[in-house]
């Protein structure tokens, strides 16, 4: 999917609401709030500025290592991204994670004088990496850049929202009452279109 298809759906989906849109996400990101508010300000980054000649937010451009393509990439350093997010580093690290499809940390081959490795390596999962990080120089430092892979964001979005309406349709039947009473009718129709 080009990035341009990936806007459009994007924008069609934000205009029935970001409260949908964030539900969604946070289904995406295996019920972590956290992650899903992570993935939630990603999306906002990639969304079309206020200027008519800009499609989206990002500006940075780099070639990536892992397929040799061009891609627009979001910088930011964890502190940064962290303090914009208004959540720790910690709980920016397991949020990412769980978006960039992380199954297990191994210790790497380095290791310091005193035995200790300097950090772990992550073995992923392909189907499951919904952001991929890759680490480039930005300001002279070594940042973390992060991209959405738009396949697997929409895949796991149809889910998702699949998901999250059969949770709506069960509560309903059940009796239950939700908390979105009054946009559950909006939300039904959103997902049949």
């Amino acid at each position: 999917m080009t990035f341009d298809e990936a806007l459009s759906r994007l924008g069609m989906e934000w205009s029935y609401g970001p409260f949908h849109l964030a539900r969604v996400c946070v289904e995406m990101s295996k019920g972590n709030f956290v992650a899903g508010h992570v993935l939630m300000q990603m999306l906002y980054w990639h969304m079309p500025g206020k200027k008519a000649e800009y499609k989206t937010k990002l500006r940075v451009t780099k070639r990536s290592r892992l397929d040799g393509q061009i891609y627009l990439y979001l910088a930011k350093s964890h502190k940064g991204f962290a303090l914009e997010l208004g959540i720790s580093q910690r709980e920016l690290r397991t949020s990412l994670d769980i978006l960039e499809g992380v199954i297990e940390r191994v210790p790497s081959k380095t290791q310091k004088p005193g035995g200790k490795y300097l950090k772990k390596d992550k073995i992923t999962h392909p189907d499951e990496q919904i952001v991929i990080a890759e680490v480039f120089r930005f300001s002279a430092k070594p940042t973390r850049h992060f991209r959405i892979n738009w396949d697997v964001f929409f895949m796991k979005y149809d889910e998702a929202k699949e998901s999250y309406q059969q949770k709506l349709k069960d509560a309903k039947s059940g009796g239950e009452q939700t908390l979105w009473q009054e946009d559950e009718q909006e939300f039904y129709q959103w997902g049949n279109q």
